[in-house]
């Protein structure tokens, strides 16, 4: 047997985010989500509804991709990180519901309750600019986490929801650090210091989330990767070499932010609607590395790492990191 299958059949395979249209479910995702499984992926995180979305949108958004969880044998909702393991033996595929953005809640800090009780287990402060919690990392003036904001990871802590602060700017995330009782994630993200590009963090902030005991997702999109294209599996890898190196092998994992069944039209318009995420010279089609297009990709990505690490240490890069910090974080 290929030691890259042997590792994946034992390993729980996460991806800490594919966002896909960030809305719900359509039969073309679905039909893609039912074979991930295959692929050797245990669990992945998505974005249940837009990140500007106002409340009623964001709840429906968020009942609809249930709705379409439970309609599908392949896969299950995850409430607590026992689903994982279940969708690992079950050979289904898990999906953690969650968000990029707080703009839904406004100043209500009640409706994060809510949205906790309709599945969402990972919550991201801010997205690009400011909002009433924190600013985004795109924000001109890092105003940092505000007041309201403070409030807000407090809650995010007593509900045991996973902060995220993959968008966040420097100053917010060394603030949330400060206030929160809990481990915070980075789901999605790169090191700044092989790209300056503001959706990659300092050594800084990659040090001081891993040792507040978080995990950082190393993100597969081509424009936080290199400046021009070609990027491929290599330089993916290479970042993830980075930061392993920087902070150590326990506070690392994938994040991809792929979305394999966006189409080009869906792309014209997000590239429109965040300009600053998707400045660059890549089109469609080349905003994921060559060899990490889709999630069909994960035993190459297996093997690539396991030509690097101990069959340990990839079982931790794999999921074996989100794992522990879900488990931290969701079962206190």
């Amino acid at each position: 047997m290929e030691k890259e299958k042997r590792i994946l059949e034992e390993a729980i395979v996460i991806d800490a985010l594919s966002p896909f249209l960030m809305a719900p479910p359509d039969d073309t995702l679905i039909e893609y989500l039912k074979k991930v499984p295959g692929y050797g992926v245990t669990c992945l995180h998505t974005t249940a509804c837009g990140c500007l979305d106002f409340f009623q949108k964001a709840a429906e958004a968020t009942i609809k991709w249930n709705l379409a969880i439970e309609r599908t044998e392949e896969l299950m909702g995850v409430g607590s990180v026992e689903d994982i393991r279940k969708a690992k033996t079950e050979k289904k595929l898990a999906i953690i519901l969650g968000t990029q953005n707080l703009d839904m809640i406004g100043s209500d800090i009640s409706l994060l309750g809510i949205f906790e009780k309709l599945g969402w287990k990972i919550v991201q402060l801010a997205y690009c600019g400011q909002n009433l919690c924190a600013s985004g990392g795109a924000e001109p003036v890092d105003s940092g986490l505000t007041k309201f904001g403070k409030s807000v990871v407090e809650e995010l802590n007593r509900l045991h929801m996973l902060i995220d602060l993959s968008h966040c700017s420097p100053k917010t995330i060394m603030e949330t650090l400060e206030v929160s009782k809990d481990p915070v994630s980075l789901t999605h993200t790169g090191p700044r210091q092989r790209l300056n590009h503001w959706r990659n963090h300092n050594d800084e902030v990659l040090k001081a989330v891993a040792q507040g005991g978080g995990v950082i997702g190393i993100i597969a999109f081509s424009n936080f990767i290199k400046d021009k294209p070609p990027v491929t599996l290599d330089d993916y890898v290479n970042n993830i070499e980075y930061v392993v190196g920087l902070v150590g092998i326990d506070h690392v994992g994938i994040g991809s932010d792929t979305s394999p069944t966006l189409l080009r039209k869906d792309y014209v318009v997000l590239k429109k609607a965040f300009p600053e995420v998707f400045e660059g010279p890549f089109d469609y089609g080349e905003t994921a590395p060559k060899g990490m297009e889709d999630h069909s990709c994960v035993p190459k990505l297996t093997k690539s790492l396991a030509e690097q690490y101990s069959d340990q240490e990839v079982k931790k890069l794999l999921g074996g990191n989100w794992f522990r910090l879900f488990k931290e974080v969701w079962q206190k």
